[in-house]
Parts: structure tokens; C-alpha cells; sequence
């Protein structure tokens, strides 16, 4: 091995008035210290490293520390790790955290995770949250859910809501209803509203009615009136009169105006 190469430098020092001649060593590649008898780690990348310090300029993958001496994580793998914290640089798949030591939620879809704090890019079917590690509602459609609020993309039978955690009115036919409101597309016999949570007159027939306004389709007999809440006079023939107004297709023997359904005089031929 060649010896240390000599550098005379002169130094004045003011202070003193006096002229001093130090030498420095520049030690050959591989070697440190004050007489270059010092050997660099043998995981200094080139064996090159500090002349005074012995500290590796660069480390070869799989180590780290000031000289080297540490290992990286073996969950590291191929890509090493930061030569100061020891950190990995990247971590495989499945793997999270610094050292890429903490594996993802199982729930996480692909089980790909973010390195920080190990958040899924996406969920398994039936989870959702940033860890995936909670559970769609089971009155979603196939049990899928927004990832990140919980919310159903559509309710299984009878359920409305987010996340359809409320019962359908069963007055609604099918005991279906709009997602979003819980309206029903349309209603029982003899119910009627947006809920269908209003009973259709019983004066109207079959009990059946309008599902918006309550209206009914049809009177029964002696009835008349949009909602058949209005009783018809006796004096129409055959008990027969407009739905909608109470007037008389036909007046009575002894009565006329279909309106006003006046009684006829004694007298009249």
C-alpha cells in the first residue's frame, strides 16, 4: 500500500506573531485516519469514505448508517433503503410505513395501500372507509358502497336512504320506494300521499282513489264530489247524477231542473 501524500502548508498566526508549518494526509481509496492505516467499511459503496471521519460517501443496497453497518429492512427488498434513516425507498406490495414492515388492511382492494398511513387506493366488495375496515350497510344492493362515505349506490327492496337504514312505507305496492325520499311509486288499494299514509274515502269506489290529490276515480252510489264527500239528492232517476257537479241525467216524475232538482206543482199538467 502506498503511504500517505504529505501537503506541508504554512499557517501564520497573528495572534502570536509566529509562522507554523501543519501537515495534512490525503489517504489513498479504501483508507482513513491519521496515518491512512484505517480501512473504510466494506459496505461503503467503492470502498470510498471520509479521510477524517471513515464515514461512507455512499452505501451498497441493503445498508445504511454513517458507515454503513446497518442493514435496511428486509421488507425493503431489491430497492434499498435511505442510506440515513433507513427508510425504505419503496415498499412491495401489500406493505406499508418507513420500513414497509406493516401490511395493509386485508379489506383493501389489491391489497395496495398508501405508504404513509397504509389508506387503501380502493376497497374489497362489502367495505368501505380510508382502511376499508368497515362493513356496507347489508341493505345495499350487493352490499357495495361509496369507499369513502358508506353510502349505498342503491337500496335492496323496502329500503330507502344514504344508506338505506330506512323501511319503505308498506302501504307502497311492492313495499318499493324512491332511493332518496322514501316516496312511493305508487300505492295500495285504498291509500294514497307520497307515503301512501292516507286512506282513499270509503265513498269512493273499491275504495280506490288518485294517488297524488285523493280523488276518486269513481262515486258510489248517492255520492258525488272530486273526493265523493257529498251526498246526492233522492230525486234523480234511477239515483244516477254527474260525478263531479251532483246534477241529475234525469229528474224524478214530479221534479225538474236537473240542478235544482225543484219540486213540481200540484197543479202543473
Amino acid at each position: 500500500m502506498a503511504g500517505p501524500t504529505f501537503i506541508v502548508v504554512a499557517v501564520l498566526c497573528a495572534f502570536f506573531g509566529m509562522l507554523r508549518v501543519v501537515e495534512l494526509s490525503e489517504c489513498p481509496d479504501g483508507f482513513f485516519g491519521k496515518e491512512c492505516k484505517t480501512q473504510c467499511s466494506k459496505n461503503c459503496e467503492s470502498r470510498v469514505c471520509g479521510q477524517v471521519s471513515g464515514n461512507c460517501t455512499d452505501c451498497k443496497r441493503g445498508f445504511h448508517g454513517y458507515r454503513c453497518e446497518q442493514r435496511c429492512s428486509s421488507y425493503c427488498g431489491d430497492n434499498g433503503c435511505d442510506q440515513t434513516e433507513g427508510d425504505c425507498i419503496e415498499c412491495p406490495e401489500g406493505y406499508y410505513d418507513k420500513k414497509c414492515n406493516l401490511p395493509c388492511p386485508s379489506s383493501c382492494g389489491g391489497s395496495v395501500c398508501e405508504r404513509t398511513d397504509g389508506a387503501c387506493a380502493d376497497c374489497k366488495t362489502k367495505f368501505y372507509g380510508s382502511k376499508c375496515n368497515s362493513r356496507c350497510p347489508t341493505t345495499c344492493v350487493n352490499n357495495t358502497c361509496e369507499k369513502t362515505s358508506g353510502d349505498c349506490f342503491d337500496c335492496k327492496t323496502k329500503f330507502y336512504g344514504s344508506k338505506c337504514n330506512s323501511r319503505c312505507p308498506t302501504t307502497c305496492v311492492n313495499n318499493t320506494c324512491e332511493k332518496t325520499s322514501g316516496d312511493c311509486f305508487d300505492c295500495k288499494t285504498k291509500f294514497y300521499g307520497s307515503k301512501c299514509n292516507s286512506r282513499c274515502p270509503t265513498t269512493c269506489v273499491n275504495n280506490t282513489c288518485e294517488k297524488t290529490s285523493g280523488d276518486c276515480f269513481d262515486c258510489k252510489t248517492g255520492f258525488y264530489g272530486p273526493k265523493c264527500n257529498s251526498r246526492c239528492p233522492t230525486d234523480c232517476v234511477n239515483n244516477t247524477y254527474e260525478k263531479t257537479s251532483g246534477d241529475c241525467f234525469e229528474c224524478a216524475v214530479g221534479f225538474y231542473d236537473f240542478k235544482y232538482k225543484s219540486q213540481c206543482q200540484s197543479n202543473w199538467k
